[in-house]
């Protein structure tokens, strides 16, 4: 995997935590990657209290559009 990449993924699941740990309200977060032939997955996912996807269009903050 090209460094480049890596540092991408990195900096897309540190956003994922720094939000569940500013807001989720959850006391659990896991991590998956999964790669292959036809691309990568990356699950950013935790047990907290959750938000509207939606309703956050409007928010002046980038955590979501940087990802």
């Amino acid at each position: 995997m090209p460094a480049s990449l890596r540092i991408v993924l990195f900096r897309i699941i540190q956003e994922g935590l720094n939000n569940i740990a500013k807001y989720s309200e959850s006391d659990r977060a896991w991590v998956t990657i999964a790669g292959g032939v036809r691309g990568l997955t990356v699950i950013v996912l935790d047990n907290g209290k959750g938000f509207d996807p939606a309703g956050s269009a409007g928010n002046p903050g980038l955590g979501l559009q940087r990802m």
